[in-house]
């Protein structure tokens, strides 16, 4: 947090480099009081934001809108780093552009590539709406070519910019890749309530064992979900489409994966 050592110091002196060259400051929304000290000292601050609330609740305007006061309560905790940075840059002391990345898979990619590897393997993963539910992939490389275009084009200062993959598929698409590269059938699918109820068993006796899993109900809720982001802002505004389709980024990523020793080596 903001007592760590020097951290006013590396921020003075961020400050003064702005003298000599743009700066700009790339930050996550669940970033703590130092980084946020370090990247307020910046010409242009690009953050990363959580999508969740969008992807998976309806829409108060479309039919069958209910959405429960605890989500309504943690959606608006989630959108409070967004509403800052834009306050503080209405200011006019501070560009600040807003990017929500969908699902980022690939190389280094710990939730949509690690993870879900590790636990396909262990058999721990069920998808909840029989597999049905939509994802929206979107390679590391094209997340990163966004984020360089973002610092890069005035006019996005001050905008909030979806960044999604363009192209949907079901969750049983997505997770049956990683299915295939470890050589074990589809992933196991379940309904909805099915799919929860396990993710909350799981979840219990995780933390009994003092290992905390990320299979949780939330993380079923969303898997459930039959949202995706448009990009259309990020095509306009930052001239931004995705390059890598869904079976060369796995490509790339299956070869990651066997490098680094998550997957085992190909047979011959």
């Amino acid at each position: 947090g903001g007592e760590v050592a020097g951290a006013f110091d590396l921020a003075d002196r961020i400050r003064a480099a702005r003298e000599m060259k743009p700066v700009q400051a790339f930050v996550a929304d669940h970033a703590l009081s130092a980084g946020y000290a370090l990247a307020s000292q910046a010409d242009r601050i690009v953050l990363f934001a959580e999508n969740y609330g969008e992807r998976f609740v309806v829409h108060p305007e479309r039919p069958g809108y209910d959405r429960h006061p605890l989500l309504e309560a943690a959606f608006d905790y989630m959108a409070l780093p967004e509403n800052v940075a834009l306050q503080v840059a209405a200011g006019g002391d501070l560009e600040v552009t807003i990017l929500r990345p969908a699902d980022v898979y690939g190389p280094g990619s710990r939730p949509w590539t690690v993870l879900p590897v590790r636990n396909l393997r262990a058999g721990r993963v069920v998808l909840p709406a029989r597999g049905r539910g939509v994802f929206d992939p979107v390679y590391i490389d094209d997340l990163v070519a966004a984020v360089i275009a973002a610092g890069e084009v005035a006019e996005a200062a001050g905008r909030v910019v979806n960044l999604g993959g363009g192209a949907p598929v079901t969750t049983a698409e997505f997770f049956g890749h990683y299915c295939r590269m470890l050589g074990i059938g589809p992933p196991r699918t379940a309904p909805t309530p099915v799919a929860t109820g396990l993710a909350t068993v799981v979840g219990w006796a995780s933390r009994a064992r003092g290992r905390p899993s990320e299979i949780t109900a939330a993380t079923m809720r969303m898997l459930a979900g039959t949202g995706s982001l448009s990009i259309e802002r990020a095509r306009r505004l930052l001239g931004w489409e995705p390059s890598i389709d869904l079976h060369e980024g796995m490509a790339i990523t299956e070869r990651w994966l066997r490098d680094t020793g998550e997957l085992p080596p190909p047979d011959r």
